[in-house]
């Protein structure tokens, strides 16, 4: 039943192009961007509730590292469970900055840093290849099969840059989404020092993009045992890798 209310309530709200912000599934505010696809899954649920509810359930101290933030629904799902004691939001579309500043700021959300570039191997300036009506599609991929996206010069930094973050004494939870460039991510996060108290890693793998087995491997190599497929399709899901 609670799906079916947003659901309607996304045709009502999108009709008469309500501008405010408008509470989600997720029981956060979000900006409304009515063109949007991110937005509409965002606001109506399509996610599911796997991440939501790991991090509504939390029951210790955490920093939460959203790369690929976009609008900003799991670093607010985080940032809301008292436990957080920091939310590092790292998103790379100008666009979408400003939105996410705002709603964070409309949760309450106090103890927070974005950090408005892509994480890769190198520092740098590079295309993003991105989608006006799917914000959450935007990949610095360039093999795309459509003529639909447009490209945006964003700015990259490796893990030197945010050596930083994992200074805190605290358990790390890190969640991916970089529309196959997970890959790349993850053996540049694994270079960092303090990489030891990350405690659980929830990254979207898409076997056209990415090695599966490989990305497995070197999570085991740092002591990641557990390997949980958040849907049904095995070359396209998510999975959350624990210690």
């Amino acid at each position: 039943m609670k799906k079916i209310f947003f659901k309607i309530s996304y045709l009502v709200f999108k009709l008469f192009r309500v501008n405010r912000f408008i509470a989600s599934y997720y029981n956060v505010k979000l900006t409304p961007i009515w063109d949007d696809q991110t937005f509409k899954f965002c606001y109506r649920g399509d996610y599911g509730n796997f991440l939501s509810d790991y991090l509504n359930n939390l029951n210790e101290n955490f920093v939460f590292v959203d790369i690929g933030a976009n609008q900003g629904l799991y670093s607010i799902i985080a940032g809301k469970n008292k436990l957080s004691q920091r939310i590092y939001s790292i998103e790379p579309q100008k666009r979408i900055l400003k939105i996410l500043l705002n709603n964070l700021k409309a949760n309450g959300i106090k103890n927070y840093e974005i950090i408005p570039y892509a994480l890769s191997n190198k520092n740098s300036r590079i295309n993003l290849y991105s989608f006006e009506n799917h914000s959450g599609k935007s990949t610095l991929q360039s093999h795309l099969n459509t003529s639909s996206f447009k490209t945006e010069e964003i700015e990259t930094v490796d893990s030197n840059f945010i050596e930083y973050i994992f200074d805190l004494n605290e358990n790390y939870i890190i969640k991916i989404d970089v529309e196959g460039h997970e890959e790349v991510v993850i053996k540049e996060l694994l270079k960092i020092k303090n990489f030891n108290r990350v405690s659980a890693i929830f990254y979207e793998i898409n076997t056209e993009w990415t090695d599966r087995l490989m990305i497995e491997e070197l999570l085991k190599n740092e002591g990641f045992i557990n390997f949980t497929q958040v849907g049904e399709n095995y070359n396209h899901c998510d999975i959350l890798a624990t210690k």
